[in-house]
């Protein structure tokens, strides 16, 4: 997989739309706003399924369907599952009772850490809002 995934040209063209004949297969559909997203709404669920890449990130409200839907795709597909959601291409998810925070605060961190700024005294305004260019 991983030859034919980085090795050949058209060879993530050829995996996607392999993976996409399955999904469809499976019952999703695709976003109108965005191509990478599949959605599947059964049996009073919704399951959405969003690829980067080689990354897929499965979320959904039913926790039976999406284990089922991971075991399809094993059968095509070498899948790895590592669990729930904590990090996924810039994003952290932080799980809390009332639900799942998405934040940017590592990346911010290391970019204030790689700036040599994370000392930096916080202000709740960094700029004057009346300064002459501002207007430009």
């Amino acid at each position: 997989m991983h030859k034919s995934l980085y090795g050949l040209r058209q060879a993530p063209r050829s995996w996607f739309s392999k993976l996409s004949t399955k999904l469809r297969s499976l019952g999703f559909n695709e976003s109108k706003a965005d191509t990478s997203l599949f959605l599947l709404q059964k049996f009073n669920s919704v399951i959405y399924i969003l690829i980067y890449v080689d990354d897929i990130l499965i979320i959904g409200s039913s926790a039976f369907v999406i284990n089922n839907i991971i075991h399809s795709l094993q059968a095509t597909f070498a899948v790895k599952d590592f669990g729930s959601l904590t990090y996924f291409h810039g994003v952290e998810a932080l799980w809390c009772t009332d639900g799942m925070y998405l934040t940017r605060r590592k990346y911010i961190v290391d970019l204030l850490k790689r700036s040599k700024m994370e000392n930096a005294k916080p202000c709740s305004n960094p700029m004057a809002s009346n300064c002459p260019f501002c207007n430009v």
